[in-house]
């Protein structure tokens, strides 16, 4: 990269709507957590780059931020185990 140089790049911009709509679902979310000491739930794995510009994120990840692959493969293993559980149940 040369840093001698502005590359100047159009950006299409989100309406205004948008993006008061999905910051004022956060900020509740946000509330309702910080009102009841309660974290929001994780992110999914396609959201987990978000972890990384957190303050907070060793709250949620004691171990570190795993990498999406690894969330990936806990979720599967997670879901086997209550199919597995299930189909013991009913059976």
């Amino acid at each position: 990269m040369d840093m001698n140089r502005v590359l100047v790049v159009p950006v299409e911009l989100m309406p205004r709507r948008s993006v008061v709509a999905k910051v004022a679902g956060r900020v509740r979310s946000l509330k309702r957590a910080l009102e009841g000491r309660k974290l929001p739930p994780k992110v999914d794995p396609d959201g987990l780059w978000q972890c990384h510009f957190c303050s907070h994120d060793t709250f949620c990840w004691r171990k570190g931020i795993p990498k999406p692959e690894e969330l990936r493969e806990r979720q599967k293993r997670k879901m086997e185990a209550i199919q597995r559980a299930r189909e013991r149940k009913s059976s």
